[in-house]
């Protein structure tokens, strides 16, 4: 199941599928991804978008002024959507909502490696082969640093957790010594 709020995940889901069937959705995805990054990464742009002074024909001129004929017609009627819904506030949801039914119906596993210290280059590629081996799929790994696991490393694919860290193992070592009975 996607995570994400309930609105983008239909939003993302609606904009997958018609993509799909207009056999469109790597020019839909990039698209997408261009769109809301420029709007997204102009913070007047970001907030003429959000705000609830501004008419939303303005917005829509804006959209459409952005859009111009290089943006996929889907991508466009996405955004107009947004503007008339009120929902531009989840452009960046849907894109990643998005990004992940494209890594689904591609067969890639998105994978969250993190461990207390970062790993150089080739842990990285190494933990990459193994874990693709290991899913029998290509993986899209994102590592983050963690100081608090202490030590080991944190896996997490879809919505499971491999927790091989050293901050777990001490967490279950207590627990197994709190329900040992000690003879006094």
């Amino acid at each position: 199941m996607l995570k994400g709020s309930v609105v983008a995940r239909r939003y993302a889901r609606a904009l997958y599928e018609a993509a799909a069937a207009a056999g469109a959705p790597d020019a839909v995805g990039r698209d997408l991804r261009a769109a809301v990054g420029a709007i997204w990464g102009e913070e007047g742009l970001r907030d003429f978008l959000l705000s609830e002074r501004v008419a939303s024909g303005a917005k829509k001129r804006l959209v459409r002024e952005l859009t111009g004929r290089g943006v996929h017609r889907l991508v466009r009627n996405l955004l107009l959507l947004t503007v008339d819904k009120r929902r531009t506030s989840y452009l960046p949801e849907i894109v990643e909502l998005y990004g992940l039914l494209e890594d689904r119906a591609r067969g890639v596993a998105r994978v969250e490696v993190r461990t207390a210290v970062p790993l150089d280059e080739p842990a990285r590629r190494e933990m990459e082969s193994v874990l693709s081996a290991k899913l029998g799929r290509r993986v899209r790994l994102s590592f983050k640093v963690d100081p608090s696991i202490l030590g080991g490393v944190q896996v997490k694919v879809d919505d499971r957790l491999l927790d091989a860290s050293l901050k777990r193992r001490l967490e279950r070592l207590g627990e197994r010594l709190a329900k040992v009975r000690v003879g006094v």
